[in-house]
């Protein structure tokens, strides 16, 4: 990269093909991504995705969780409403 020494009062010209943008203090290869070359992308019960260039979204098919085959389920834990019956009469609930 050429040296420039600047004087007071006197013009001083950089043409833009003078800098390697590359070669400049703190440059970071990471922070420069051509976001059109990344993508994201789904599989199984999420679908969506595509490059990051644009706003993208992630569905989840809520109608594909297996509720009991989930990490940590204990059966007996929980409840369902179709196993819950019972009538309400004033401020009483029978079962």
């Amino acid at each position: 990269m050429p040296v420039i020494f600047a004087k007071p009062g006197a013009g001083t010209d950089l043409a833009s093909s003078d800098v390697d943008h590359n070669a400049t203090t703190n440059y970071v290869a990471d922070e420069h991504v051509a976001h059109n070359t990344v993508s994201i992308s789904s599989g199984g019960i999420l679908s969506g995705g595509g490059t990051i260039d644009s706003n993208q979204t992630i569905t989840l098919a809520n109608a594909d969780i297996d509720h009991d085959a989930l990490t940590n389920f204990a059966a007996g834990e929980h409840f369902t409403f179709a196993s819950v019956s019972g009538t309400i009469d004033h401020n009483t609930i029978l079962n």
